[in-house]
Order: C-alpha cells, then sequence, then structure tokens
C-alpha cells in the first residue's frame, strides 16, 4: 500500500526491511536508520 501511494505521487519508495510487508520494486531498501542517513545525503 505504501509502495503504490508513492508511485501514484511520483515519489521513490524506499523499503525499510525490518518493518511489516513487503515490496515489489522499491528504490532502495534499508535494515536500519543509518542507512536512511546515508542514502539522503
Amino acid at each position: 500500500m505504501d509502495e503504490e501511494a508513492c508511485d501514484a505521487a511520483g515519489v521513490p519508495f524506499i523499503f525499510a526491511s525490518y518493518g511489516f510487508g513487503e515490496a515489489k520494486h522499491p528504490i532502495f531498501t534499508i535494515n536500519g536508520f543509518k542507512m536512511l542517513e546515508n542514502i539522503l545525503n
């Protein structure tokens, strides 16, 4: 659902693998917040 909403809005989807669910085509997959910091910088 989140991935679909991002796609519809034209926003890249970053999948947090430590959360719930699965992603079909995330632009990035992260395993923790430190990885998110590295992607955004």
